[in-house]
């Protein structure tokens, strides 16, 4: 099994140094494969043995370091929700020179730009897995926007709360952030809001939903929407058994992750060779 990081990225990517467990990965298995996009201020990191596992099962799995993570808030900061796009289209761009099928699985915000890349790029996506998607965050309702707005006087960071010290240890080792640039969190909910949600029903491709009912960054409402926004003809909505917005980190939940998307995916490559 091999594993090469592949591509440059735009913004923030070059300096300063990336933490090593938040670097990007190939993992070379068959024709089919797999692009692995991770949260606003997560880390790649998260999804190695997901994506262990799945390569087991015969596929080619990417997983993309989004411009700027892994390397500090202040890196983080400095880029932009274009950056992150063209992270992810440097990843595929990759990918699909390789494989001759790729799905896209994203967790978070990274499930917000798999829709976008999946709009605007139709014929390039036979298939998505979104995971506890960020078209909006939990709390605040219509007033969310000033209460952010009013605390970046204060502060320019909002910390990620309800974390325990084994888990602020396992961010800092794969590079991921214990807070998120208050900028970028408007940034990411405006682009959800403004550009993503309302391209929902151009999407076509078949889509497997996976969300924690309990999640408390994003919650239940938002796959919720995409059941009903979305233009696919195959959704499948899959609770998870775990209350997290980081199913990823628990082993128990990554085998069974990992056994929905394999027989998503399956089922989609099973339909597309029978038309």
């Amino acid at each position: 099994m091999g594993i090469n990081n592949f591509y440059s990225q735009s913004g923030a990517g070059s300096t300063p140094d990336i933490t090593p467990g938040a670097r990007s990965f190939l993992i070379a298995g068959d024709e089919t494969g797999v692009l692995i996009i991770h949260g606003y201020g997560g880390s790649i990191g998260d999804y190695r043995s997901f994506a262990n596992q799945l390569h087991a099962r015969g596929y080619t799995v990417s997983g993309v370091r989004l411009a700027g993570h892994g390397q500090g808030l202040a890196a983080l900061q400095r880029t932009s929700v274009e950056d992150w796009r063209q992270s992810v289209a440097d990843g595929m761009a990759e990918l699909r020179r390789q494989c001759r099928t790729v799905f896209i699985l994203g967790s978070s915000f990274g499930a917000v730009l798999a829709l976008d890349y999946a709009v605007r790029h139709p014929d390039h996506v036979p298939g998505l897995a979104l995971v506890n998607c960020a078209l909006s965050y939990r709390g605040g309702g219509v007033f969310q926007g000033l209460a952010l707005r009013l605390m970046r006087l204060v502060t320019p960071y909002y910390p990620k709360r309800g974390m325990t010290e084994a888990e602020r240890q396992r961010g800092r080792d794969v590079g991921s952030t214990d807070a998120w640039p208050i900028d970028g969190i408007l940034a990411t909910s405006l682009f959800a809001r403004r550009t993503v949600g309302p391209s929902l029903p151009r999407i076509t491709a078949p889509a497997l939903i996976m969300y924690s009912a309990r999640d408390p960054v994003v919650g239940q409402r938002n796959s919720d929407r995409l059941i009903r926004r979305l233009g696919s003809q195959i959704i499948m909505n899959v609770p998870l058994p775990v209350a997290t917005h980081r199913p990823f980190r628990d082993s128990a939940t990554v085998e069974f992750l990992v056994n929905r998307v394999d027989d998503f995916f399956g089922q989609v490559i099973a339909s597309r060779r029978a038309v």
